[in-house]
């Protein structure tokens, strides 16, 4: 009887000496096992940055780095008072804008005159085209002397959106944004032409020189944004529509899906602009 007891005990002592000799076993395995093999450095394939021939106006305010908002509610009703003193600001804007255009229109043709003379034939085409565009803005803003601005969905919605530019935010709606996207495509595509109109005049003097970039009024209604706003953010488009048009790329712009006109990349906008939506919890 006691023989067996014995027994039975050496064997159960030399089980679970077997069983710890297997886990200390299963363990050091995972921790002293080999480490994977490193993956192989990746490439880099991305392309090195393009050297410019025309630098681009560095003077761009970049918006702070901030968490993307949207949208929480749609927009507003203005009060009528305050739709009211719109108005009357609008109204003020469109006619000094109206004079403004008068001289703008004169000293397009002069400069017309003074690229013929100077046997510059593609970029006094372009002029003359730019021109006419600035003469049939001219009588369409003396039209809008009538316009009905209670009708305009722009004079009676509230700031929907807010943009930073030179250390400030300013507000807008749907409307307004749309108008500044529009002056930035509208920037591109007469930079663009003017710049290709110089390289086959070779002609290069840069796109400061050039009367639409120093106009900037291209496109302009004289509505939803002050002039200087709009001049501001179409000589963005501007100068770099100029580079792509004078050295013949599109590194910044595209032709139109919708239309056959060209308007900047979506990447380039999102560098000029940024609209955040305005929420409830904004303390400005």
């Amino acid at each position: 009887m006691k023989r067996n007891i014995l027994s039975r005990g050496v064997a159960v002592l030399m089980i679970g000496a077997i069983s710890m000799v297997g886990t200390s076993g299963l363990a050091n395995t995972r921790v002293s096992g080999q480490e994977p093999a490193p993956l192989p450095a990746q490439t880099d394939v991305r392309k090195p940055v393009k050297k410019q021939n025309l630098p681009l106006d560095t003077s761009v305010t970049v918006e702070p780095q901030r968490k993307p908002r949207t949208a929480t509610k749609p927009a507003a009703r203005l009060p009528r008072e305050r739709q009211e003193a719109i108005i009357v600001e609008q109204r003020a804007w469109t006619t000094k804008y109206r004079d403004h255009l008068s001289n703008q229109e004169r000293l397009a043709q002069e400069r017309s005159e003074q690229l013929r003379q100077e046997r510059r034939m593609n970029q006094y085409r372009y002029q003359q085209q730019y021109y006419s565009a600035l003469r049939r803005q001219r009588l369409a803003v003396e039209n809008a002397r009538y316009y009905d601005y209670d009708r305009d969905p722009y004079y009676y919605t509230a700031p929907t959106y807010r943009y930073y530019r030179g250390g400030t935010y300013y507000q807008t709606n749907q409307y307004g944004a749309d108008h500044l996207r529009q002056a930035v495509n509208y920037g591109y595509e007469q930079g663009y032409r003017a710049g290709d109109a110089d390289r086959q005049d070779r002609w290069n003097n840069g796109y400061e020189s050039g009367f639409a970039y120093q106009d900037a009024n291209y496109g302009y209604n004289g509505r939803y944004v002050d002039q200087n706003t709009y001049n501001y953010y179409f000589r963005q488009g501007y100068q770099r529509g100029y580079y792509d048009g004078y050295n013949h790329r599109n590194d910044y712009g595209h032709r139109s899906n919708v239309n056959t006109g060209l308007i900047v990349l979506a990447s380039v906008l999102a560098g000029i602009i940024v609209f955040e939506a305005i929420t409830d919890d904004d303390d400005y």
